[in-house]
């Protein structure tokens, strides 16, 4: 994918988290959750991606995302959960549709 400039963008896509219940509250996925943004800064990443609760993934910075769409179609009451968030400063974000590798090209990953 490119940058609206046509330069190349450096994006990921967060992955899933989920944290047992006995040990929730305890800033696991907080904690969880920086370091992933911390280490996809330092490699250059511009911008992340996640299909996540927004309430949660909100707390983080993460907003609505338009520009990009995700790889599949997404139910109808799942579209504010699809969410992004700038890592650069002054970094504009792009535009189309997200491709990814091939352990999330099932569409039932995001039905």
């Amino acid at each position: 994918m490119h940058g609206r400039g046509g330069v190349p963008s450096a994006l990921s896509l967060l992955a899933p988290l989920a944290v047992a219940p006995e040990c929730q509250r305890q800033g696991i996925g907080t904690a969880l959750i920086h370091e992933g943004m911390r280490r996809r800064r330092d490699e250059g990443a511009v911008r992340i991606y996640v299909l996540g609760n927004p309430a949660y993934y909100g707390r983080f910075g993460f907003q609505p995302e338009s520009d990009v769409q995700p790889p599949y179609p997404l139910p109808e009451d799942w579209q504010g959960a699809w969410q992004s968030l700038g890592l650069q400063d002054g970094e504009a974000g792009p535009a189309g549709v997200l491709s990814v590798t091939s352990p999330w090209r099932k569409p039932e990953l995001w039905a």
